[in-house]
């Protein structure tokens, strides 16, 4: 019974926490030059959670603003250079992903698929094995 309690509330606190996230974030988006002009809200979430877990870093690393309060941010300012890069590994991962990936899975018959943590694995930086620095 005990289980059962702890994982509505996990539950609840975790809904209750998406729905402030998503009532922060606008519903139109502007200076969109890598992800489509028409993401949905959740689609652009999931991108930016995927980004930000996978360098183990939060909203400010690209974005001008600081905290939790989203509505705060200005999402639009180019002023961050690690919002320039983000766009170019964004670009990065597009292609291999759609040039390379499907070779790979006809190959092994299964489906690969890079993303921001096969390479910096929660690190600002990617890893680098030692022999290739």
């Amino acid at each position: 019974m005990v289980i059962i309690i702890r994982s509505f509330i996990f539950f609840f606190i975790l809904t209750l926490s998406l729905s402030n996230l998503q009532a922060q974030i606008p519903d139109k988006f502007f200076n969109l030059r890598v992800l489509p002009t028409d993401i949905s809200k959740r689609d652009l979430i999931n991108t930016m959670k995927g980004a930000t877990r996978g360098l183990g870093v939060r909203c400010e690393f690209c974005h001008v603003g600081e905290g939790d309060d989203l509505s705060k941010f200005d999402f639009v300012s180019d002023d961050k250079e690690h919002k320039k890069i983000a766009r170019v590994m964004f670009k990065m991962v597009k292609y291999v992903n759609s040039e390379f990936m499907p070779k790979v899975s006809d190959i092994t018959e299964h489906q690969h698929e890079i993303k921001c943590y096969t390479c910096h694995a929660g690190n600002e930086e990617p890893l680098v094995h030692p022999k290739f620095r």
